[in-house]
């Protein structure tokens, strides 16, 4: 291993969704060479680090791609306490070696400088090694020996949340660090996605296209999708390649094949996302998605779905109309926006996702027209309220009431509801 870091490891923390970019960054950014930045980052440090875990909080999401099959995917084992919590998990897991944390949307790495903040460590017998770039501290590109995950377990006992918070209370040394070129700084994240572009990375299922004289015009990167279950291949078609597990499910789950994820035995989106390959489980171990009644304030259904309308979307520079999402009653707003190249396959992708879900009575929101073939979908995935954009269809109001489904589309000036069934 080259650089002297083979008696570490190395911990990348993998973050949600960005409010700014509108995209999960550990999921939905690729290299050039289309791999993802996660797979390109892991690679990386594997050349170097002894070993590379993934710290995440939502390890099922990313146990589904083959491209993260190299890595050790750990829960965070503290969900909310921030990274602190996912910087002791990593340390936890890796409790006698020196830990290189690296936040996934730092990907560009200065070695000279690691190789010179490792052996500061090391010769002054610290806890924690920190660059500091013109006063500033970077302590998610910084090396923690195992005696700081004591100081870290004290720190969100005693509610110290932030990681600068505990390293007076351990032994820290610092390097200062200046950076040549600002726009591809090691240190700097990736808050957009031009900020991406700069460091080489593309947003999965954007690209460009030369139309006439002027600057490329965004457009959507379709892909042949392939689902194959227990060796059989029952759905060809084009997607975009984001949330493929999650499309797979909902695809089962139209087709009557499982009724929550709990009937999947295995599922995992090739390395290439041309393909997801699915195993279920005997007929005998599958149960019934339990339903619930509707319970929610009708005045909040307008402002979420006013919501659900507006949120940013990196998809939609490139022409991305057809989206789906969910809310749970509690909640005060939407979950993850879905995209796709239809309302239908927009909505497979949330319901697949929502199937991971413990949750009961969710609303289910989607753009486009509500026909029989999109209540079915709803009825199925254990949902008890649809609302859409556009006036659904006889038959959905019909198989809406029969089966008790609240169904309602936003009036013309998306202040109140149309209630079509109840």
């Amino acid at each position: 291993m080259a650089g002297g870091f083979e008696k570490c490891s190395a911990a990348v923390l993998c973050g949600g969704r960005s409010r700014r970019m509108g995209a999960d960054k550990a999921l939905y950014l690729v290299d050039q060479a289309g791999r993802g930045l996660l797979s390109a980052l892991g690679e990386e440090l594997a050349g170097r680090f002894g070993e590379v875990v993934l710290v995440t909080d939502d390890r099922r999401k990313l146990a589904s791609l083959a491209e993260l099959q190299p890595f050790t995917l750990l829960d965070d084992q503290r969900p909310g306490a921030g990274p602190v919590g996912a910087i002791l998990t990593a340390l936890t897991y890796l409790p006698k070696r020196p830990v290189f944390v690296l936040a996934c949307d730092m990907p560009v790495i200065d070695w000279e400088a690691l190789e010179r903040l490792k052996e500061l460590m090391e010769s002054a017998g610290a806890q924690a090694a920190l660059p500091r770039r013109y006063g500033r501290l970077e302590p998610l590109h910084a090396f923690y020996g195992p005696g700081a995950a004591e100081v870290f377990a004290k720190g969100l006992a005693e509610g110290r949340f932030a990681v600068r918070r505990n390293l007076d209370r351990m032994t820290t040394v610092y390097l200062d660090c200046r950076a040549a070129s600002p726009a591809l700084a090691p240190f700097s994240n990736l808050n957009t996605l031009s900020e991406a572009r700069r460091a080489g990375f593309g947003l999965l299922g954007l690209t460009s296209r030369d139309v006439g004289p002027g600057e490329p015009v965004e457009v959507l990167a379709e892909t042949p999708f392939e689902l194959v279950v227990d060796g059989r291949i029952i759905q060809t078609q084009a997607a975009l390649p984001s949330n493929l597990d999650d499309l797979a499910r909902g695809l089962m789950l139209a087709r009557g094949l499982i009724s929550g994820a709990e009937d999947l035995a295995s599922l995992l989106v090739s390395a290439d996302r041309r393909r997801v390959e699915a195993e279920l489980k005997p007929a005998s171990e599958r149960r019934l998605r339990l339903q619930e009644g509707f319970h929610w304030p009708p005045g909040e259904l307008a402002a979420l779905f006013r919501e659900f309308e507006g949120r940013p979307s990196p998809w939609r520079a490139g022409g991305a109309e057809d989206r789906a999402s969910f809310a749970f009653p509690g909640q005060k707003e939407i979950g993850p926006i879905f995209e796709d190249l239809t309302p239908l396959a927009a909505l497979d992708k949330a319901l697949g996702r929502l199937l991971l879900s413990r949750e009961k009575g969710c609303l289910i929101l989607t753009s486009g027209r509500a026909g029989r073939e999109t209540v079915e979908r709803v009825l199925r995935a254990g949902a008890r309220g649809l609302m859409t954009s556009l006036r659904p269809t006889a038959a959905a109001i019909d198989l809406a009431r029969a089966a008790a489904l609240f169904l309602a589309v936003p009036d013309s000036d998306r202040s109140g509801l149309v209630v079509y069934a109840d």
